[in-house]
């Protein structure tokens, strides 16, 4: 009888052990690299690894593995999966540089960079102890096969946080689909409006009720339609717009039309010919003109930040808490790394901001750093530019369309650059062959707030030159100063600034205010005007305003006005308004006292808001039915409104909307109602409105009703829908092949969805901004099992009226079961087959086997013809079959016979079936995935399993899906190799299935090696 060993020494045996041989299949993924250099320090054993291995399990070892897949994150981020490759000691490793490179590239400095690529072998690779040798810190995890490398502080590029308004994603450097090449859609809006005059008394006058039965006698209105859109072929959008009114003299109007190509990455240029678009500054006017222009418009480059932000610059020993503060409210809390940081994007109120930066580090030390930052929302950035250059003909609407003047060319030009972050100034001109202006402009940021100058010179043909300027100065102040006895004089901080406005302009007589004047005179010499707004606690605010005009020829012109505002709980807010006005005619000034209530407030889709104005003043001018100077009191006008809006809150395109308005005045009293509803192709509105108008008191109530359709017809890469009004850009997204009958969802979430396809048609979302990424989802409702493509998240980059096709699905896969006879009726077993599709030429012929009793199965990617070849034909036919139309994902097929003229298949030892069999005994339902050797799944391929512990054992055979899985019944545990059938190059892998395996057993990624 053999003794065992004392279980303390077996124990302590094989922990020696698990430390000396470091990765045994089944057992362990790979050796810590740190406890193998402790464990040769410290000398545990002075045995080697194979000794040890025999005196423990009495075998010789199995093979260390020299090689794993494991998971690469450096500086905590996560860069994918890499190769590792272990030295003979296992105490070195190497693995790709290519990965580390790209996230040291992003967050190192340029210089350490270089050190990094200059160690790189020259088959592309980087070990450990060079890494090492470079100051990082690198370790493999064997138990979560992780290779985990840390960069020192010291090598760290600064690390930039936005906390508003910044950090959007450049859309240049990220990975996105671009529109399609050419895309189209036109909004439709047609209205149909009914008019009645009701009688509200039977004692009208015969002229009165003439007139009502006259206007009574249509009450159709004429039909009207709008209609806009954009044809985009390349990135050049033609667009434009036009009317059609029923019974009209034009019936059709045109309106602008232009063409626009976008250079967003040469310097942010957008240029337009037709009739052209164009911003205007100063005392620039905007005149309608068919032309050309250049703008460099950064609604482009909208990722690019240009308005002055906040940099400030630190640098943490340790990692750290961040707190930062903005006029005394905390606003962001970040856990940072050691290193250089750059907070930028502060959400600052317009004028002077503090900043507090706090830092704790997780030592318990705290450091505080303050700083002061003026923004103004006028400014640009250091650096930027913008500017605007355009000239051609000016236009008037005539009989339907437009006519150009070509007689008077016009040209208009402006220009804005900032010097500093405090300082932007600019040019600008306009001008005529008889008429122009010429100005300049500055706006400078103080502690106090913005100063702004402009000045403009005008001179026009016989009459003579000109001028204007404008001075302006803003207010802003957070601080309030209060006095106490034991305190002295102390400052606070107001939860909203104190803003006051103040201008002063000039106007010369002869300046050009707006090129289409024909008649230049100028009565205001002189505007002086000042507000103030004073916040004070309790939400009670105070504002007073002022006006002074300075005329010629006439009286000076003076407004006063002082207002109380309160705001108390539940939304109600209250005001009082005392105004003062100078009459023009000079006669009497007008002084007038307005008392307000406003109470608003939601109730899930309900939204309700009452509100009262009551106002004391002179009576009009125009009330009075003499010319004759008499005495005229005081009179007091009421008006109450009340209005509810009901909008469905659900998160998806189809809701009901309503509403009901009343406004009840002293002039008029209206009474409104709607009723819609929208959908994924438009929207339906039924609106009904009453007035009831004072010049008709007693006479009769006009009623309307009104009829408004809203839709639009989009078209991109062959595809025709119809969808919402289009105002931007849009995307389709419908369902093909195996999804063609599913409906489609756009950004699905718990509360509903963006858009989705229906019986009209595909669904679209329409978009409202461009040049910027948006992020898709889409989800097939109820799609056929196993059919949902893997890529169902897209990032789009939408450009200037741009529309996308996408399209999901694929072939629908069908599992397909059959059996063959030879020509002489006998089964056609353990035969090799190719089944080739004869529909989709460019389908991969899949390669498959049949069993003892002639039955095969394959998978077939789509409905349609196939043929059947047999690898050895010898004057064998091949058989043509059709997969139907009608299937459940699923066909069996009827026995197919072999023709021709070769001899039978000799009579083979039957084993058992690996295909389409009843399972015997217990069973094991093996899962699992192969791949390539450079990790790519393999799909659509004949696979055979072979069981290495029974050399007696028959092959089996099987297939993979289009993910590269596959399935098989297993008869025993063991050792198996997996292979691709008639694979010629040995590659190949090995898996275990241990011991007392029953039922389903996943054996996860198979990679094949040679």
């Amino acid at each position: 009888m053999r003794h065992s060993k004392p279980m303390y020494k077996r124990f302590f045996g094989v922990l020696a052990l698990m430390y000396s041989i470091g990765y045994i299949p089944g057992y362990a993924a790979a050796v810590d690299f740190e406890a193998g250099k402790q464990l040769q320090e410290e000398k545990l054993s002075n045995k080697t690894r194979e000794e040890l291995y025999r005196e423990i399990f009495n075998m010789a070892p199995p093979e260390q593995i020299k090689e794993v897949e494991a998971v690469l994150i450096i500086n905590e981020i996560v860069n994918g999966k890499v190769d590792v490759v272990f030295s003979e000691d296992r105490l070195d490793f190497t693995i790709p540089s290519a990965p580390i490179l790209t996230v040291i590239s992003s967050i190192a400095t340029p210089e350490f960079v270089k050190m990094v690529k200059d160690k790189v072998e020259a088959n592309g690779r980087i070990s450990q102890h060079v890494l090492d040798g470079l100051n990082l810190t690198t370790a493999f995890d064997s138990r979560s096969d992780k290779v985990k490398i840390t960069v020192p502080t010291i090598f760290l590029l600064k690390q930039t946080h936005y906390l508003t308004g910044g950090g959007m994603e450049d859309p240049y450097v990220v990975e996105s689909i671009k529109p399609n090449a050419v895309s189209a859609y036109v909004n439709i809006h047609v209205n149909q409006q009914f008019q009645y005059r009701q009688k509200v008394s039977e004692n009208l006058s015969r002229s009165d009720s003439l007139f009502i039965v006259n206007m009574n006698r249509k009450v159709r209105q004429p039909f009207y339609g709008h209609f806009d859109g954009a044809l985009n072929v390349y990135h050049t959008v033609l667009e434009g717009s036009a009317g059609f009114q029923q019974n009209a003299d034009p019936a059709v109007i045109r309106n602008d039309i232009r063409l626009v190509y976008d250079q967003p990455q040469r310097n942010a240029l957008r240029i337009m010919a037709g009739d052209i678009l164009y911003p205007t500054i100063g005392y620039q006017s905007f005149v309608h003109m068919g032309g050309i222009g250049a703008s460099k418009d950064y609604s482009l480059q909208p990722h690019i930040l240009t308005y002055p932000v906040g940099e400030y610059e630190f640098y943490l020993t340790d990692p750290a808490e961040v707190e930062v503060w903005v006029n005394d409210a905390m606003v962001s809390r970040m856990y940072l790394d050691a290193g250089t940081h750059d907070i930028r994007g502060y959400p600052f109120i317009a004028g002077n901001n503090d900043v507090k930066i706090v830092t704790k580090d997780f030592a318990g030390r705290k450091e505080t750093m303050e700083f002061s930052s003026i923004y103004e929302t006028a400014l640009l950035a250091k650096g930027i530019s913008r500017y605007s250059a355009n000239v051609g003909f000016p236009s008037h609407l005539h009989d339907g369309g437009y006519d150009y003047d070509v007689e008077k060319p016009f040209v208009s030009f402006s220009y804005q650059g900032a010097v500093s972050n405090v300082y932007t100034h600019g040019y600008y001109t306009q001008a005529f062959p008889s008429k122009g202006i010429l100005g300049y402009e500055f706006t400078r940021a103080t502690p106090l707030g913005p100063l702004a100058l402009n000045t403009t010179g005008s001179y026009i043909n016989k009459i003579g030159p000109s001028f204007a300027t404008r001075l302006g100065f803003t207010l802003r102040s957070s601080v309030f100063y209060k006095y106490s006895k034991n305190k002295g004089v102390s400052a606070d901080r107001l939860p909203t600034p104190v803003i006051w406005n103040t201008q002063a302009e000039y106007f010369g007589p002869k300046f050009l205010k707006n090129f289409e004047d024909t008649l230049i005179r100028n009565l205001e010499a002189l505007k002086f005007s000042s507000d103030v707004t004073i916040p004070l606690a309790g939400q009670f605010n105070v504002s007073i305003a002022g006006r002074y005009y300075l005329c010629r020829d006439t009286v000076n012109v003076t407004m006063l006005s002082l207002t109380f505002q309160k705001t108390w709980k539940n939304a109600l807010r209250t005001s009082a308004t005392i105004q003062h006005a100078s009459d023009l005619n000079a006669r009497k000034a007008n002084s007038s006292i307005i008392f307000s209530a406003q109470w608003s407030f939601r109730a899930g889709p309900n939204d309700f808001s009452v509100g009262e104005i009551i106002r004391r003043h002179q009576p009009s001018k125009l009330d009075q039915f003499t010319t004759e100077p008499q005495p005229q009191e005081p009179q007091w006008d009421y008006n109450t409104s009340f209005q509810w809006n009901y909008d469905n809150t659900k998160s998806a395109p189809e809701r009901v909307s309503a509403s009901v308005a009343a406004q009840l005045g002293p002039d008029n009293n209206d009474y409104r109602g709607t009723l819609g509803y929208s959908g994924n192709q438009g929207s339906i509105e039924l609106s009904q409105a009453m007035d009831d108008p004072t010049y008709a008191k007693g006479t009769f109530l006009q009623h309307q009703t009104a009829l408004s359709l809203k839709t639009a017809l989009v078209y991109v890469d062959k595809t025709v829908c119809l969808s919402r009004p289009i105002y931007g850009g849009f995307v389709v997204a419908k369902g093909i092949k195996n999804l063609s009958q599913c409906q489609i969802m756009i950004n699905p979430t718990d509360q509903g969805y963006e858009a989705i396809s229906n019986k009209l048609g595909p669904a679209v979302l329409p978009f409202y901004t461009s040049y910027q990424l948006k992020r898709l989802k889409l989800t097939p409702l109820n799609p056929p099992i196993g059919s949902v493509e893997e890529k169902m998240d897209f990032t789009l980059f939408p450009q200037y009226k741009s529309g996308f096709l996408l399209s999901v699905g694929a072939e629908k896969t069908v599992l397909v079961f059959g059996s063959l006879l030879d020509i002489d009726g006998s089964p056609f077993a353990y035969q090799a087959i190719i089944i080739t599709s004869r529909d989709k030429k460019d389908a991969q012929p899949t390669k498959t086997f049949t069993n003892g009793a002639g039955r095969f199965q394959f998978m077939g990617l789509g409905t349609g013809t196939y043929l059947i070849t047999p690898v050895e034909a010898k004057g064998r036919h091949p058989i043509t079959f059709d997969i139907p139309v009608e299937n459940n994902g699923y066909y069996r097929s009827p026995t197919m016979t072999f023709s021709g003229s070769g001899a039978p298949l000799p009579k083979r030892k039957e084993t058992v079936d690996s295909v389409d069999t009843a399972p015997q005994g217990e069973n094991i339902f093996l899962l699992g995935t192969l791949a390539s050797m450079d990790g790519k799944v393999l799909a659509f391929v004949s696979i055979t399993i072979v069981h290495l512990d029974d050399p007696n054992a028959q092959p089996m055979n099987t297939f993979t899906n289009k993910d590269g899985g596959f399935q098989i019944v297993c008869r025993k545990p063991g050792h198996y190799k997996i292979a691709v059938a008639d694979d010629e190059s040995g590659a190949n892998a090995v898996f275990t299935i241990p011991v007392g395996t029953k039922g389903a057993f996943d054996i996860g990624k198979q990679t094949l090696k040679k």
